[in-house]
């Protein structure tokens, strides 16, 4: 059995902090870090780690997020790309068809309990991992996910409350500190930990699922409500590409359309077809395209990287 998480923290642009947080990463047993990403614009770094066995990943994934959240204020972060917490978001996936997604919903529940158990940190459950299979693009609106940007707006003029997911829906500008959507008391029940978050760390999100690919599309453009019309009419919620959740986000050079593909266990979205489609929009508005690039290793690559590293278990 093989299984592997995503561990995003809102820190990338650090280098000290960076250094420290994959030293720690790299270090634990029966465990491996198969890659790290940072953006900078984004100030968000994504560790990819892999284990045999659910107990396992979850102890490497808690290592690395308690470290984490020692070394990283969220209450000084500044970045383009929304977050709800210094640890933000950790999604656990089976890397191997001889691992169930049981055992994933297992590893983030461990992880969930755990990381409940710092000091002042409420977790959230997600995904097939929480008893009612709740979404991470609702838990996030409900969580003020895209409401702490400068302007205090939701882009694109839609309600929060009618539970829309990414499609296009970010607010102009930078998200910086602890939004006041999401500080203090919680307006919803976590999972584990208190019902008060603390400026400094904010939440944490734990969730599973089959394994979602990030590819992102740059604009050539400073127009960002243009930029959200792609992003809204690309994502299957905005009758687009079904699997696709997209949002528009200002970036180096433009403004760049960050995309979900989520597996559904039948067809995967394809990061051509998603290319080729934000083409299209762009030039129907007349903006240039610049870099498409996927986030990181194919979940291919990243199983025979793991089954290179790790043992098999006795």
């Amino acid at each position: 059995m093989l299984l592997g998480c995503n561990v995003y923290i809102s820190e990338g642009r650090n280098l000290a902090i960076l250094q420290k947080l994959k030293e720690v990463a790299q270090a634990q047993q029966r465990a491996a870090c198969l890659q790290t990403f940072s953006d900078e614009p984004y100030n968000r770094t994504s560790f990819t780690l892999a284990a045999r066995l659910p107990g396992q990943l979850a102890n490497a994934a808690v290592s690395l997020a308690r470290e984490a959240l020692q070394l990283v204020h969220l209450g000084e972060h500044t970045a383009s790309h929304p977050r709800v917490g210094t640890v933000d978001h950790i999604s656990c996936h089976p890397f191997s068809s001889e691992a169930p997604l049981a055992a994933a919903d297992e590893t983030a529940q461990l992880i969930g309990e755990q990381l409940g158990q710092s000091p002042g940190l409420p977790v959230f459950l997600y995904g097939t991992a929480h008893s009612h299979a709740r979404q991470l693009p609702r838990l996030r609106r409900e969580l003020g996910y895209f409401a702490g940007g400068k302007t205090g707006t939701t882009a694109a003029g839609r309600d929060p409350a009618a539970g829309a997911d990414w499609a296009g829906i970010a607010s102009a500008g930078e998200w910086s500190g602890w939004g006041s959507s999401v500080a203090g008391s919680l307006k919803i029940a976590p999972d584990y930990g208190p019902d008060q978050a603390r400026p400094n760390h904010g939440v944490s999100l734990v969730g599973s699922g089959l394994w979602v690919t990030n590819f992102n599309v740059l604009l050539l453009t400073q127009e960002l409500r243009r930029a959200q019309q792609i992003s809204t009419l690309l994502s299957e919620r905005g009758g687009g590409l079904l699997g696709v959740q997209a949002m528009a986000l200002p970036h180096q050079d433009g403004i760049e359309v960050a995309c979900n593909l989520v597996n559904s266990g039948q067809k995967h979205p394809d990061p051509d077809e998603v290319k080729a489609r934000v083409r299209q929009l762009a030039t129907e508005q007349s903006i240039p395209v610049g870099n498409c690039y996927r986030i990181g290793k194919s979940l291919q690559e990243l199983i025979e990287e793991a089954n290179a590293q790790l043992p098999e278990e006795s």
